[in-house]
């Protein structure tokens, strides 16, 4: 008995050639759907928007000579008023971080700069500066901010692990496919 084994052959090395770049897509996209996730969950936990929690995300894509893809929460601090921060004339400002809301003293304050940032701010003590022509000296002004995205990235980090590697095997499956019929098409 004899066998024609060309054409399995040639598709073995088509595919040999393409798996580095299909296994990268599926990366991407397992990478993806744990993101969702994570997004979702720390959204929840923090008492924000999804929408400012993908902003304080990093993702690095993987390649097929780099096969890895990264998610990371940024340290940098969320300003206090996107955690709903309110103003009352007794109370200074209240905002909700995710353990309940929380009250800020007297010095705290919402306010809209020339450039149509709104945010909520703190005088403190003055300096030892004066303006020109001021009376007294000048009294500092800070944006105040809640916790960061990477506060409570861990937290959350293995549910979105477990969410990447369920749908990885059908993202390399798919892949794959593709590749072959690329290759049958050759």
């Amino acid at each position: 008995m004899h066998m024609d084994t060309r054409q399995t052959e040639a598709a073995l090395r088509f595919l040999k050639a393409k798996a580095p770049q299909a296994i990268s897509r599926s990366l991407n996209r397992a990478r993806t759907s744990g993101r969702v996730v994570l997004v979702r969950a720390i959204a929840q936990d923090m008492k924000l928007s999804q929408k400012v929690v993908k902003k304080h995300m990093g993702e690095r894509d993987a390649t097929p000579t780099k096969l890895v893809a990264e998610l990371s929460g940024d340290l940098k601090r969320i300003p206090l008023i996107n955690f709903g921060a309110k103003q009352f004339k007794r109370a200074g400002v209240k905002a909700n971080t995710g353990r309940g809301r929380k009250s800020y003293g007297k010095t705290f304050f919402i306010a809209t700069m020339p450039s149509g940032h709104v945010g909520v701010f703190s005088r403190t003590l003055p300096s030892t500066k004066r303006s020109p022509g001021a009376w007294s000296e000048n009294l500092h002004i800070q944006e105040k901010r809640g916790p960061s995205v990477g506060h409570v990235f861990t937290k959350h980090m293995p549910a979105a692990q477990k969410r990447a590697l369920e749908v990885l095997p059908k993202n390399l499956e798919r892949e794959f496919r593709h590749v072959l019929r690329q290759g049958a098409r050759l």
